[in-house]
């Protein structure tokens, strides 16, 4: 148990450039989004918003980001 809970904490973690790239590809998403017309679902707007940072997430699951501190 104490295994899983250490890999999501690691998952959470992030660098600058991994998070400078998932702001700008959600940021361009939303743009993007808002060009389009006003009958687009709302469910779709949310799973747009959310794509990014639950990609950068599950790459972090798979492949942590190392700790800076050791």
């Amino acid at each position: 148990m104490k295994a899983i809970v250490r890999r999501l904490r690691a998952a959470c973690r992030t660098n600058e450039p991994q998070a400078t790239t998932v702001i700008a590809l959600t940021a361009m998403s939303g743009i993007a989004l808002l060009q389009r017309t006003s009958e687009t679902p709302g469910w779709l707007g949310i799973a747009v918003l959310l794509f990014w940072p639950v990609f950068a997430f599950a790459v972090n699951i798979i492949d942590p980001i190392p700790d800076d501190d050791a």
